[in-house]
Formats: C-alpha cells, sequence, structure tokens
C-alpha cells in the first residue's frame, strides 16, 4: 500500500497500520527507524512537492513580495509543527527550481509507472 504520510500517520501512531518502507530519499524523522525505499532496496524515490501558483504574467516584483510572504509564514513554529506532524519539510525554491522539481516528478513517475505496464499506450 502506498499512500501520504497526511493519510497514513495516525494510523500508525494508532497502532493499526505497519509502516514497513519510506518514500523519500532520505528517512522520515517521524520514523527514523524504518528504511526508505531505496535503503531496502527498491530503487523509488517518490516526493511529493505542493506550490504555490500565481497566474502566468504575474509581475516579478508581486511573486517576490508573495516568495518572502510564505517563507515568513513558513518560519513560524505553527507552521513548522503542522508540517513536522505530517512529515512534510518546508524547502523554498524558487519558480525556476520548483518548475524544474515538477518536471523531473512527473518523468520519474512516468518512468515508475511504464516498467509495469501502468501507462496507457495511446
Amino acid at each position: 500500500m502506498i499512500s501520504g504520510s497526511t493519510e497514513f500517520t495516525p494510523h500508525v501512531e494508532a497502532g493499526k497500520l505497519r509502516l514497513l518502507a519510506t518514500l523519500g530519499a532520505q528517512r522520515a524523522a517521524a520514523f527514523a527507524g524504518l528504511p526508505t525505499l531505496r535503503e531496502a532496496g527498491v530503487d523509488i524515490v517518490n516526493e511529493s512537492g505542493f506550490g504555490i501558483g500565481v497566474p502566468r504574467g504575474t509581475d516579478a516584483v508581486v511573486i517576490q513580495r508573495l516568495r518572502h510572504a510564505f517563507r515568513a509564514a513558513f518560519d513560524e513554529p505553527a507552521a513548522q509543527a503542522v508540517c513536522a506532524r505530517f512529515q512534510l519539510p518546508l524547502i523554498a525554491m524558487t519558480p525556476a527550481e520548483y518548475a524544474a522539481f515538477a518536471r523531473r516528478t512527473v518523468e520519474a513517475e512516468r518512468a515508475a509507472l511504464g516498467r509495469p505496464g501502468l501507462l496507457r499506450k495511446d
């Protein structure tokens, strides 16, 4: 079973679900005793990224202001506590870095789904 940490963490904490491995490149802090899939011998890393979007053509000054405002909000202890609870690391990226991350993620997931023949050919 594969699920996001937001969904499975409460079940693991309640003893209703046993976690075998995590999907990130690094071990999850909350489950430090568990291997990643890669450590377990399965060469898959899946790190879901959440981004904040604006309409195409938004002025660069506005984008910079928003980036700084969100960065300040993410630095708040309450935001960090919520993210830590669900093993969601806060990684600040520029728009170009996030676009490259999203492209790599889509390519990696397409390749992973293609191996067992889960992608449609048309």
